[in-house]
């Protein structure tokens, strides 16, 4: 092969293939650390209570003492969670309002080694971070 045929491939070698992507696959948990008047700490403790799970392409998540789970799509820098079931309750039985009842959560990864979680429907309406609580799935 000739060194201009080389070029554009090492420079893909190089450039393309930018390191290893985030390992989003494992369970992941932190609080909001809310600060509520007139509730007790256990409460406000559990009510902040945040818990994701990755598989795949799918996604069980625990949020104010709620399990949902869905799908999850890969949108360049970070992931987007698609929220599919509310208790294992298909969220269909809505109706049309289903996906503007349930927007999507953002989820992307710090430098870290941490995830930030954004859901639009956060009751303090901030990202939460979350800590992996296993090893890397490979």
């Amino acid at each position: 092969m000739s060194r201009l045929r080389l070029a554009p491939l090492l420079l893909f070698a190089l450039v393309g293939c930018g390191g290893p992507e985030f390992q989003y696959n494992g369970s992941w948990k932190g609080n909001r650390n809310l600060k509520l008047s007139n509730v007790d700490r256990y409460t406000t403790y559990t009510l902040g209570d945040v818990s994701l799970t990755i598989k795949d392409n799918k996604f069980d998540l625990t949020e104010e003492g709620i399990p949902t789970s869905g799908s999850v799509s890969y949108a360049g820098s970070h992931i987007e969670l698609h929220t599919q079931y509310i208790m294992n309750v298909s969220i269909a039985h809505e109706g049309g309002d289903a996906d503007s009842n349930h927007p999507t959560i953002v989820v992307t990864p710090q430098k870290d080694g941490t995830l930030l979680l954004d859901d639009p429907r956060a009751p303090d309406g901030k990202p939460v971070a979350l800590k992996r609580v296993d090893k890397k799935e490979s």
